[in-house]
């Protein structure tokens, strides 16, 4: 993994951290190899039981880490590399894989990943809202390519593709020529109790305040509803300072909206266990569930999600409602506030789908089962 879920919040350090925490009890020995911005050169931590190996930190060189990921590899002699974030370092891993005979399995955790020339697509795609001068924009381009080129290379090695919808697996197969691909679901911990109530409904976003997860479009429903009897809570960061500032910028004055920076995993389930409603606005198609939807399941909230079926959930088990624009969502929200039993009929359907298709159980037992099967 590029980060470890303490450092960055994101679903795939989640998604790792919970299949790390799960084999490391079930027996196995588990090395988790991360970035960290509080390293300055390469050390080991214990974690839970996890074997964690520190690298510096690397924003645009993280090629220079190759040398030191590949010692450690030597050192650990795996069986099997999990490789769950697409970067430089798939080549490093694939490329070990193959001299060693050991397993190499990567995962697909992001649709724009699913692409040929992945990084250099979504750079020209940034250059277009980014003023920059002549020479940085060829030097993100190289950057890119290079990234690319790495990629491509580990792919060449990899043993089992792994995606996590099935327009994502039909997209690596034939993308990248990979001859064995599954599907792998998201885990976690199913609560045992329901939700509580909080003094006023809350109406919920979470996630990276990237421009793909749209949470500018939030803000505009919390506009709309302002007189509504509840309150809209972001959840969410990113690193880009400006970014942030120009959406919460939106937010200025507006009495039921609050946001709550620097939240870590551990603490999320916190704010969704007092959500009524959980809003989806991601622009970003293809993608399955979502973790920041599954936690919404888990504790059988409904969804209500702006542009996207995340994981086709929506039209299949009826754990929401797809809006198709910020007024509708506005809508919506009044009409599920206001209609106890269609309220109750969705989030009953929440709470059975995650039983069924988002525990960490289940999610483990299937990933032992593909590795058996290499």
């Amino acid at each position: 993994m590029r980060y470890f879920y303490l450092e960055r919040i994101g679903g795939a350090e989640v998604q790792a951290y919970i299949l790390a925490k799960e084999l490391t009890r079930r027996g196995w020995e588990v090395h988790y190899v991360s970035e960290s911005k509080n390293c300055e050169k390469p050390r080991v931590d214990n974690i839970e039981g996890i074997t964690t190996h520190w690298l510096k930190i690397r924003k645009y060189f993280d090629w220079l880490n190759m040398p030191v990921l590949y010692h450690i590899l030597r050192s650990v002699k795996p069986d099997y590399i999990y490789n769950r974030y697409t970067s430089s370092y798939t080549a490093i891993s694939g490329y070990y894989s193959r001299l060693n005979k050991c397993k190499f399995i990567w995962v697909c955790t992001d649709y724009s990943m699913t692409f040929r020339w992945a990084f250099l697509r979504v750079r020209l795609r940034q250059l277009k809202t980014h003023d920059l001068v002549l020479w940085k924009k060829i030097l993100a381009i190289v950057f890119s390519i290079i990234n690319d080129v790495f990629v491509r290379i580990g792919l060449y090695f990899v043993d089992l593709g792994v995606a996590l919808s099935e327009e994502e697996r039909n997209r690596i197969r034939i993308n990248f020529n990979l001859k064995r691909t599954d599907i792998l679901p998201l885990g976690h911990d199913i609560p045992q109790k329901k939700p509580v109530n909080y003094e006023v409904p809350i109406i919920l976003w979470a996630g990276s305040m990237g421009e793909g997860k749209w949470p500018e479009g939030f803000i505009e429903i919390a506009k709309l509803c302002e007189n509504l009897h509840c309150e809209f809570w972001l959840l969410g960061d990113t690193e880009n300072a400006k970014r942030k500032n120009e959406v919460l910028e939106k937010a200025t004055r507006l009495k039921n909206f609050k946001y709550f920076p620097g939240v870590n995993f551990d603490q999320t389930n916190d704010f969704y266990k007092k959500a009524t409603l959980f809003v989806n606005t991601t622009k970003l198609k293809g993608g399955g569930v979502g973790n920041t939807n599954a936690q919404a399941l888990i504790w059988g909230i409904p969804i209500i999600s702006v542009n996207v079926d995340p994981g086709n959930i929506i039209r299949n088990h009826f754990v929401g409602i797809l809006s198709g624009d910020v007024k509708n969502a506005a809508n919506e929200i009044k009409e599920l506030l206001n209609n106890t039993d269609k309220y109750n009929s969705l989030a009953r359907n929440a709470r059975t789908y995650a039983e069924r298709y988002l525990s960490k159980e289940e999610m483990v037992k299937k990933f032992e089962k593909l590795l058996e099967g290499l």
